[in-house]
Protein backbone atom coordinates (compact mmCIF):
# COMPACT_ATOMS: atom_id res chain seq x y z
CA UNK A 1 0.00 0.00 0.00
CA UNK A 2 1.30 3.44 -0.88
CA UNK A 3 1.40 5.94 1.99
CA UNK A 4 -0.52 8.98 0.77
CA UNK A 5 1.08 11.41 3.25
CA UNK A 6 3.22 13.02 0.55
CA UNK A 7 2.64 16.07 -1.56
CA UNK A 8 3.44 17.52 -4.98
CA UNK A 9 3.96 20.85 -6.69
CA UNK A 10 3.36 21.56 -10.38
CA UNK A 11 5.93 23.58 -12.31
CA UNK A 12 6.06 24.67 -15.92
CA UNK A 13 8.36 21.77 -16.86
CA UNK A 14 7.15 19.00 -14.54
CA UNK A 15 6.14 18.04 -11.03
CA UNK A 16 8.14 17.72 -7.84
CA UNK A 17 6.86 14.90 -5.62
CA UNK A 18 7.75 14.33 -1.97
CA UNK A 19 6.84 11.73 0.64
CA UNK A 20 8.44 10.83 3.98
CA UNK A 21 9.51 7.43 2.63
CA UNK A 22 10.68 8.43 -0.87
CA UNK A 23 12.10 11.92 -0.44
CA UNK A 24 11.92 14.57 -3.18
CA UNK A 25 12.06 13.74 -6.90
CA UNK A 26 11.20 15.50 -10.14
CA UNK A 27 9.01 13.82 -12.75
CA UNK A 28 8.78 15.45 -16.17
CA UNK A 29 8.36 14.90 -19.92
CA UNK A 30 7.16 11.59 -21.34
CA UNK A 31 7.79 9.76 -18.07
CA UNK A 32 5.48 12.27 -16.35
CA UNK A 33 2.76 11.56 -18.92
CA UNK A 34 3.11 7.79 -18.33
CA UNK A 35 2.98 8.47 -14.58
CA UNK A 36 -0.20 10.46 -15.13
CA UNK A 37 -1.69 7.53 -17.14
CA UNK A 38 -0.86 5.37 -14.10
CA UNK A 39 -2.97 7.79 -11.99
CA UNK A 40 0.03 9.12 -10.04
CA UNK A 41 0.11 7.61 -6.52
CA UNK A 42 -3.56 6.61 -6.51
CA UNK A 43 -5.13 3.34 -7.70
CA UNK A 44 -5.22 2.97 -11.48
CA UNK A 45 -8.84 2.48 -12.47
CA UNK A 46 -8.34 2.52 -16.24
CA UNK A 47 -5.51 0.01 -16.80
CA UNK A 48 -6.38 -3.47 -18.02
CA UNK A 49 -3.04 -4.90 -16.91
CA UNK A 50 -2.70 -3.15 -13.54
CA UNK A 51 -6.27 -2.58 -12.33
CA UNK A 52 -6.47 -0.90 -8.93
CA UNK A 53 -2.68 -1.00 -8.50
CA UNK A 54 -0.51 1.95 -7.53
CA UNK A 55 2.93 2.66 -8.96
CA UNK A 56 3.49 4.97 -5.98
CA UNK A 57 5.81 7.89 -5.40
CA UNK A 58 9.02 8.34 -7.40
CA UNK A 59 12.04 6.98 -5.51
CA UNK A 60 14.68 8.19 -7.96
CA UNK A 61 15.18 10.96 -10.46
CA UNK A 62 15.13 10.23 -14.18
CA UNK A 63 18.26 8.40 -15.38
CA UNK A 64 19.13 8.60 -19.09
CA UNK A 65 21.86 5.98 -19.38
CA UNK A 66 19.79 3.42 -21.31
CA UNK A 67 20.81 2.12 -24.73
CA UNK A 68 20.56 4.80 -27.42
CA UNK A 69 19.91 7.53 -24.86
CA UNK A 70 16.83 5.92 -23.31
CA UNK A 71 15.68 6.90 -19.83
CA UNK A 72 14.05 5.28 -16.82
CA UNK A 73 12.74 6.32 -13.43
CA UNK A 74 12.02 4.15 -10.38
CA UNK A 75 8.80 4.37 -8.39
CA UNK A 76 7.77 2.60 -5.19
CA UNK A 77 6.04 -0.26 -7.03
CA UNK A 78 7.50 -0.15 -10.52
CA UNK A 79 9.65 1.54 -13.12
CA UNK A 80 8.90 3.63 -16.21
CA UNK A 81 11.17 3.23 -19.27
CA UNK A 82 11.35 5.67 -22.17
CA UNK A 83 13.04 5.70 -25.57
CA UNK A 84 12.56 8.03 -28.53
CA UNK A 85 11.11 5.19 -30.63
CA UNK A 86 8.88 3.49 -28.04
CA UNK A 87 7.67 6.28 -25.77
CA UNK A 88 7.28 5.83 -22.01
CA UNK A 89 5.86 2.58 -20.60
CA UNK A 90 5.63 1.33 -17.04
CA UNK A 91 6.55 -2.10 -15.74
CA UNK A 92 5.24 -3.53 -12.50
CA UNK A 93 4.94 -6.86 -10.70
CA UNK A 94 6.37 -9.99 -12.31
CA UNK A 95 7.01 -8.31 -15.67
CA UNK A 96 9.36 -5.88 -13.94
CA UNK A 97 11.16 -8.73 -12.17
CA UNK A 98 11.59 -10.81 -15.34
CA UNK A 99 12.64 -7.77 -17.41
CA UNK A 100 15.25 -6.95 -14.75
CA UNK A 101 16.55 -10.55 -14.85
CA UNK A 102 17.01 -10.11 -18.63
CA UNK A 103 19.17 -6.99 -18.01
CA UNK A 104 16.46 -4.44 -18.82
CA UNK A 105 16.71 -2.74 -22.24
CA UNK A 106 20.36 -3.71 -22.78
CA UNK A 107 19.65 -7.16 -24.19
CA UNK A 108 17.19 -9.26 -26.17
CA UNK A 109 13.76 -7.69 -25.56
CA UNK A 110 14.79 -4.05 -25.96
CA UNK A 111 12.50 -1.29 -24.71
CA UNK A 112 8.85 -1.84 -23.77
CA UNK A 113 6.42 -0.69 -26.48
CA UNK A 114 3.19 -1.17 -24.48
CA UNK A 115 2.12 -1.46 -20.91
CA UNK A 116 0.87 -4.77 -19.61
CA UNK A 117 -2.63 -5.61 -20.90
CA UNK A 118 -5.10 -8.49 -20.74
CA UNK A 119 -5.28 -10.89 -23.67
CA UNK A 120 -7.17 -14.06 -24.58
CA UNK A 121 -6.08 -16.88 -26.87
CA UNK A 122 -9.16 -18.62 -28.21
CA UNK A 123 -7.18 -20.68 -30.74
CA UNK A 124 -6.55 -23.40 -28.14
CA UNK A 125 -10.25 -24.30 -27.85
CA UNK A 126 -11.62 -25.95 -25.76
CA UNK A 127 -8.84 -24.90 -23.33
CA UNK A 128 -8.33 -21.27 -24.24
CA UNK A 129 -5.80 -19.20 -22.33
CA UNK A 130 -6.08 -15.76 -20.86
CA UNK A 131 -3.62 -13.65 -18.95
CA UNK A 132 -1.53 -10.56 -19.55
CA UNK A 133 1.03 -9.53 -22.14
CA UNK A 134 3.55 -6.73 -22.32
CA UNK A 135 5.19 -6.07 -25.68
CA UNK A 136 8.77 -4.99 -26.30
CA UNK A 137 10.82 -4.09 -29.37
CA UNK A 138 11.87 -7.72 -29.94
CA UNK A 139 9.33 -9.87 -28.11
CA UNK A 140 6.85 -10.00 -25.28
CA UNK A 141 6.31 -11.22 -21.73
CA UNK A 142 3.13 -13.25 -21.20
CA UNK A 143 1.54 -14.31 -17.93
CA UNK A 144 -1.05 -17.05 -17.47
CA UNK A 145 -2.12 -18.71 -14.26
CA UNK A 146 -1.03 -22.11 -15.61
CA UNK A 147 2.44 -21.14 -16.83
CA UNK A 148 3.45 -18.02 -14.94
CA UNK A 149 5.54 -15.57 -16.98
CA UNK A 150 7.04 -16.71 -20.26
CA UNK A 151 9.33 -14.83 -22.65
CA UNK A 152 8.78 -14.91 -26.42
CA UNK A 153 11.26 -13.35 -28.86
CA UNK A 154 10.45 -12.22 -32.41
Amino acid sequence: MVDKSGCYQWYQGGIIWWSPASGTHVVWGAIMRAYERANWVWPDYSSSGYPMQMIGYPISDENCTGPGGGCYQWFENGIIWWSATTGAQRLMNGDKTVYQSLNWAWVPLGYPTTEERWWNDYTAYPRYYSGTRQYFERGYLAWTSGYGITVTYY
